[in-house]
């Protein structure tokens, strides 16, 4: 999965970026923000959010990869990763293979906010994963990072995209919000950095 970083030069968010600027060519970047100012949202519809979850895995360059731990291998399938919105709530569905199980989904659900319900980056899930219960009590915690970094990896893209602040820095993400129509993001400048009180100064 590539790197979370504001400015991260890894080609996988490179190639997020440029994916998300083809399937959204009215995404024009804005005025450059104030510190700490948030920006108008970026829409993330079923289709959008689809493609780019096939970027932020590395689909196309790997559609499956095996993962060891242990003693233990799983394999997962890369290519069947898919992501869907409700109302609150992003779900990733991962689809792995062992000799147990065979072929099975697992789905992480993320909390995030909603219209009614804002909750800037605030992310909640679940202990395990949801799924077959000899996978997610072995693999469950990489399952979950694993479904974490492609939603930061995507927010993350979406909130650069929007443009960047008035240092020249890219945005960040500022707030999800979940709903039937797809995922928003909205991208928001650095605060100022605090500063640190000088000899004699009482902080």
């Amino acid at each position: 999965m590539g790197k979370s970083g504001t400015n991260d030069p890894d080609p996988r968010c490179r190639k997020l970026l440029d994916e998300l600027r083809r399937l959204c060519p009215e995404l024009v970047p804005g005025p450059p923000l104030p510190p700490g100012r948030l920006g108008s949202p970026v829409l993330l519809n079923a289709d959008v959010l689809q493609a780019l979850v096939g970027v932020a895995v590395g689909a196309a360059e790997e559609p499956r990869v095996v993962w060891q731990a242990a003693g233990s291998e799983v394999l997962v399938h890369l290519d069947a990763t898919r992501a869907v919105t409700r109302e609150g709530l992003l779900l990733i569905n991962l689809v792995v293979e062992a000799e147990q199980t065979g072929r099975a989904e697992v789905v992480v659900p993320f909390a995030v906010g909603s219209i009614e319900r804002p909750a800037g980056m605030v992310v909640l899930t679940e202990p395990k994963p949801r799924g077959p219960a000899v996978l997610v009590d072995r693999w469950g915690e990489a399952i979950v990072a694993a479904a974490w970094q492609v939603l930061l990896d995507i927010a993350g893209a979406a909130a650069r995209a929007s443009g960047g602040d008035v240092a020249g820095r890219q945005l960040r993400p500022g707030a999800l919000v979940a709903g039937e129509e797809g995922l928003q993001v909205l991208p928001q400048a650095e605060h100022p950095p605090l500063k640190s009180p000088g000899p004699g100064q009482v902080g």
